[in-house]
């Protein structure tokens, strides 16, 4: 674990979350790389209430980058939401080139799902890491 440590000992992250490669993202803090599969759930729950989604799809933790304290972490998710779509999918695939859903493997599933590019398409199972 990182020396970048909160207030009360815990990492703290600015993340991206992703439906698909090529749709929105969304830029979020979390305490904890396991936080990130609830933030996920919260998104596509908010997502569903206000009609944004026909059907449910899963929100993935693509991208994080530890903070020293909570603070920096919403300002560096502040920075990241200004940047372009493709600068964001740049920075995205230089730290995560499989889109791989990385809440899945902080919480150490034996195998993780990717992304794919758009909806419509469907999600792909890994299992040889």
């Amino acid at each position: 674990m990182s020396d970048t440590l909160s207030r009360n000992g815990t990492p703290y992250l600015a993340c991206i979350m992703a439906e698909t490669r090529s749709g929105p993202y969304y830029i979020a803090t979390a305490p904890t790389p396991q936080a990130l599969e609830g933030l996920g759930r919260t998104l596509r729950e908010r997502n569903s209430v206000r009609g944004e989604t026909e059907d449910p799809v899963a929100i993935l933790a693509v991208w994080y980058e530890e903070c020293e304290n909570e603070v920096a972490a919403l300002l560096r998710a502040a920075e990241i939401s200004q940047l372009s779509h493709c600068w964001q999918r740049g920075l995205i695939e230089s730290f995560n080139p499989q889109w791989l859903d990385l809440s899945g493997v902080s919480v150490g599933f034996p195998w993780i799902f990717t992304l794919p590019e758009r909806k419509g398409l469907s999600y792909h199972l890994v299992t040889d890491l």
